[in-house]
């Protein structure tokens, strides 16, 4: 008699391996994004609080209004030692140009406080006072 596993055997194994992949392969997929997410705005967040860092030691921020928007380029950021280079883009994986990325942080005077802060091209910020 010949020992081993038949056909229909072999079938059956490769179906229920193809059955768990089908039930869980969404899940793993959702969880690897869920993970980038949390990764990029942990960047982000990063990036604002050297950025408020930046504007504590190097800007009298009691001469400004209410809600004063800043914008502080990368560049500026990791020549005053508050970023290490490179930075990477985490949705394309490529490093960042430091002097066309900046970071827009409105600035609440009375509670010295950031009130929101978000990271892009210099083009697409909308700030007040460039601190350069």
């Amino acid at each position: 008699m010949k020992r081993g596993f038949t056909l229909i055997e072999l079938l059956a194994v490769i179906a229920l391996i193809a059955l768990i992949a089908i039930i869980a392969l969404p899940s793993i997929m959702s969880q690897i994004t869920k993970s980038k997410g949390d990764v990029t705005w942990a960047a982000n967040d990063t990036m604002v609080n050297a950025a408020e860092l930046y504007l504590d030691g190097n800007v009298n921020l009691q001469a400004y209004k209410e809600d004063t928007t800043f914008c502080i380029t990368l560049e500026v950021l990791v020549n005053e030692g508050n970023l290490k280079e490179p930075i990477k883009n985490l949705d394309t994986g490529k490093n960042m140009d430091l002097k066309t990325n900046a970071i827009q942080v409105t600035y609440d005077v009375s509670s010295h406080l950031i009130k929101d802060g978000k990271v892009g091209l210099l083009s697409n910020l909308s700030c007040q006072k460039t601190v350069q």
